[in-house]
């Protein structure tokens, strides 16, 4: 199908159907491409699990523990031990760690104990959160600098009231 491995080493189990590939592993499904040093590929039923992973989902970044991918783009991924940033680095200066994050594809996030660090830092945390894929709805937050404003975070949180109307509450810093 739409899946091609790289890897050290692999090997295939007729009975399961399951590919175990080792050593630097590079596997592409279609436009994502995970890179870890041990991923299980289901090849009935296209499911992707691997330990130790990093991948993006632009504009994210991320690295986990362990992610499980189904093979139906409808289905949940689920991570744990994950971490998440926007910052194109192997050592982030600000991200979101949480215990078990779950992507429902067009529909919502869902994190379970997480924690924004900056740097070394625990900012804040909360033990769980549910973020909507909508762009306009849940919160959004957008740091940068500018020479008007100097460091800033525009922060904005977007929620329904009734089916008819959508409301913004904004809180921004700016130096």
């Amino acid at each position: 199908g739409d899946v091609t491995i790289e890897a050290q080493e692999a090997e295939f189990s007729q009975n399961s159907g399951i590919i175990r590939a080792t050593g630097s592993v590079r596997l592409f499904k279609g436009e994502v491409v995970f890179n870890a040093e041990e991923i299980f590929y289901n090849t009935e039923t296209g499911e992707v699990t691997a330990s130790h992973i990093r991948s993006a989902l632009e504009p994210f970044y991320y690295e986990t523990d362990r992610i499980v991918v189904p093979r139906e783009s409808g289905q949940p991924i689920r991570m744990e031990n994950a971490v998440i940033t926007t910052h194109d680095s192997s050592d982030p200066d600000y991200r979101v760690t949480a215990n078990h994050l779950t992507i429902y594809p067009e529909d919502r996030v869902v994190i379970r104990g997480a924690r924004l660090k900056v740097g070394d830092a625990t900012v804040f945390g909360f033990p769980f959160y549910v973020q909507p894929v909508r762009g306009e709805l849940g919160f959004q937050a957008t740091p940068g600098w500018s020479s008007v404003w100097g460091a800033y975070v525009l922060n904005r949180y977007g929620f329904e009231l009734g089916e008819d109307y959508l409301a913004h509450a904004h809180l921004d810093y700016r130096s």
